[in-house]
């Protein structure tokens, strides 16, 4: 029985740890739950049977901060990647008025400074099909 008051203390540590994360974070509760439970999956094996509240809630307390920091990074990630498109969007569309026709990916290249092979990972992430010939 002691086992099972045990595990209720550790759920309800994980779930105020959620909570109180999902508020900093404006983000979907049940998402960080589910981090949280992770977390707290996660302490259990490292610590074994000798898991007390205070090890586990620091456990679970790292593991969510890995968590934010991956988004976080995800995001920026995200952005960076929107003003590439955005950047080569209005590349094309000057080199295009300037030539008269749409630039080629050695065209677009100097122009942005980038790899030709650059050119390609962008127009593919914006969606446009491209013909590598």
């Amino acid at each position: 029985m002691e086992s099972m008051t045990k595990q209720a203390a550790f759920l309800r540590i994980a779930d105020e740890i959620a909570l109180e994360m999902a508020d900093e974070a404006d983000a979907d509760t049940e998402d960080i739950r589910g981090e949280a439970y992770l977390g707290l999956a996660e302490a259990l094996h490292d610590l074994g049977d000798d898991a007390d509240e205070e090890a586990v809630e620091d456990r679970i307390r790292c593991h969510m901060l890995a968590v934010r920091e991956e988004r976080e990074a995800l995001a920026a990630s995200d952005r960076c990647l929107i003003a590439q498109v955005e950047e080569l969007k209005i590349c094309i569309d000057k080199l295009t008025e300037e030539m008269g026709e749409k630039p080629n990916f050695d065209e677009l290249a100097n122009a942005m400074g980038i790899s030709q092979d650059k050119v390609l990972a962008i127009l593919k992430l914006a969606g446009e099909d491209v013909d590598e010939a």
